[in-house]
């Protein structure tokens, strides 16, 4: 198949190829079909693209894979995209990527998504991500989850019962004394406001 008939086939004819076609396709020739190959396509079809596709792709075309994607997909494969995707993502749809994604996750990449996640998380799933996270995050970012958190952690394992290295018991003093320094504040202004 030449570079013309890439360009010019029309997607739904060209699919049934796919599995003999991709051993010798340039993925960079291929990424003009995606948005209409898309509706048609398997998304385990396009899949063993990814390693060579992403090093050419717009993370903005690429997102509206996600759906048909994420069921088959490699949390290792998707991990390369994100800081390109966060900008452009809805942090409602990247949820289900977590469990596969954590294991592999730099903690640096997930941070940037919290303010846009928390409203939609469940507090006992971000559990997991604190042990990474602690010794770079900005306690402000963590101060929303601490009542969620909290009502999960006792009576069994959680992060606050995990061996931190000192950064992180640094960061947790750090946590305790924001809340406290809050919770003072409200108790002198209730003070204030009764006198």
């Amino acid at each position: 198949m030449d570079a013309c008939n890439y360009y010019h086939a029309y997607a739904h004819i060209p699919l049934p190829w796919m599995p003999a076609i991709l051993p010798h396709a340039d993925a960079y020739k291929l990424l003009p079909w995606m948005p209409a190959i898309l509706p048609h396509a398997d998304a385990r079809i396009l899949l063993p693209w990814m390693p060579a596709i992403l090093p050419h792709a717009d993370a903005h075309k690429l997102l509206p894979w996600m759906p048909a994607i994420l069921p088959h997909a490699d949390a290792r494969i998707l991990l390369p995209w994100m800081p390109a995707i966060l900008p452009h993502a809805d942090a409602h749809k990247l949820l289900p990527w977590m469990p596969a994604i954590l294991p592999h996750a730099d903690a640096r990449i997930l941070l940037p998504w919290m303010p846009a996640i928390l409203p939609h998380a469940d507090a006992h799933k971000l559990l997991p991500w604190m042990p990474a996270i602690l010794p770079r995050a900005d306690a402000r970012i963590l101060l929303p989850w601490m009542p969620a958190n909290l009502a999960h952690a006792e009576g069994g394992p959680s992060w606050l019962a995990i061996p931190l290295p000192i950064s992180s018991l640094r960061c947790v003093a750090g946590l305790a004394s924001q809340l406290l320094l809050f919770w003072g504040s409200e108790v002198h202004f209730a003070a204030s406001f009764h006198s």
